[in-house]
């Protein structure tokens, strides 16, 4: 069953980050995710309870209903299917599947002077620009055929390559190969911490209760950091400085973790299950909006596969397997101190990669443009 089930979660997010007209809105649609499960999970614990494991199956039935039901919806609203939805109006274009302003193609090629610079540095490399333009067969800012622009947009669809032409696409490029091995880092530090806290919690006393509590914990703290997933974006610069605090706060949670015992009250980990909206919550909001923004035309399902495969599979894996191995040889506190180690390491050597990546970029249109003959001040 769970097989059967495995595409709906990337479909899922596909559709909701498919409608988004803002990087970061995600967050907000998704936040209603966390407060469903953390609301339910309380009810499904007293149901099982009382009623026992059939019960869940009852209640899936149950509730696969109205997700049925808003889902086709969902499906029918939108424009692509309904037809006369479309908004077809000059000066849109259809970028993954959303409607937003083609003028964001023309701010692409503008011009940002610095003011610190004198008049002739500004006019030379205005030129540069200009003839840079030229030499690309690219009109000037002010006179770019939107409708062209348009055309090619839609016509570069990547869904209608062959198998080898779209695994080219998406792990083709340095800029994906990293975010893909970003997630299975956070996959690691995932499956370290949920494959083994219960248990640590059980050897030191904690009820069941405490052990629901928890969970009802981090989803509470998933919500503000899914409704303020836009803010802290755009403050950070994009999706890459939310997915770095994300491995930060795996880290730091593993570090508490190993403290627990020492600590005396199982009950101590209730606070640290806050630091989960920053782990899970930015990590996944951060993650499905970089996924987006990589994604190929026509692929933007398969890139958001291929993200939550390396996060929960993969990497889940991997931590859980490592984790296994250390916990029996050391104990859970020296396992959560070594995995804490672990992580730490994967994680300055993905943001390495970025920087070495960042530098080259750089390089490249630093020399792009010096490759321009400098205006003529005679």
């Amino acid at each position: 069953m769970r097989d059967l089930g495995g595409g709906f979660k990337s479909q899922a997010d596909v559709a909701v980050t498919a409608r988004c007209a803002e990087e970061g809105e995600y967050g907000r649609h998704r936040v209603w995710g966390a407060v469903g499960w953390g609301a339910m999970s309380t009810v499904a614990g007293a149901v099982l309870g009382h009623f026992g494991i059939w019960s869940a199956f009852v209640m899936s039935a149950i509730f696969l209903v109205p997700a049925a039901v808003s889902g086709w919806f969902l499906w029918r609203s939108d424009p692509a299917v309904a037809g006369a939805g479309a908004d077809t109006r000059p000066g849109l274009r259809r970028d993954h599947h959303v409607n937003k302003p083609a003028a964001r193609v023309v701010e692409q090629e503008m011009v940002v002077v610095p003011c610190s610079l004198t008049l002739d540095e500004q006019q030379n490399l205005a030129h540069r620009k200009h003839v840079l333009d030229a030499s690309r067969h690219v009109p000037p800012p002010d006179i770019i055929d939107v409708s062209a622009s348009v055309s090619e947009h839609r016509t570069a669809d990547a869904g209608s390559l062959p198998l080898k032409g779209k695994l080219a696409a998406i792990f083709g490029r340095q800029d994906a190969l990293q975010f893909f091995y970003i997630a299975v880092v956070m996959g690691v530090g995932f499956g370290l911490i949920e494959s083994y806290l219960f248990l640590l919690l059980t050897d030191m006393g904690a009820p069941e209760m405490l052990l629901g509590l928890s969970l009802t914990v981090t989803c509470i703290a998933e919500v503000p950091v899914f409704q303020l997933l836009t803010w802290m974006m755009s403050k950070l610069g994009g999706p890459d400085g939310l997915l770095n605090i994300c491995l930060g706060a795996y880290v730091l949670r593993m570090l508490i973790y190993a403290q627990l015992p020492r600590l005396g009250s199982p009950y101590w980990v209730l606070p640290v299950e806050c630091l989960h909206g920053l782990t899970f919550g930015a990590g996944w909001g951060a993650g499905c909006e970089k996924s987006k923004a990589l994604a190929p035309p026509g692929l933007e399902a398969t890139q958001q596969g291929v993200f939550q495969g390396l996060y929960f599979g993969l990497g889940y894996g991997l931590g859980s397997l490592v984790g296994g191995v250390l916990a029996d040889e050391y104990g859970y506190q020296t396992m959560y101190l070594l995995g804490a180690l672990i992580v730490s390491v994967l994680w300055a050597c993905g943001v390495a990669w970025h920087m070495v990546l960042s530098r080259r970029s750089r390089g490249a249109e630093a020399l792009r443009y010096a490759s321009v003959p400098p205006v003529d001040q005679g």
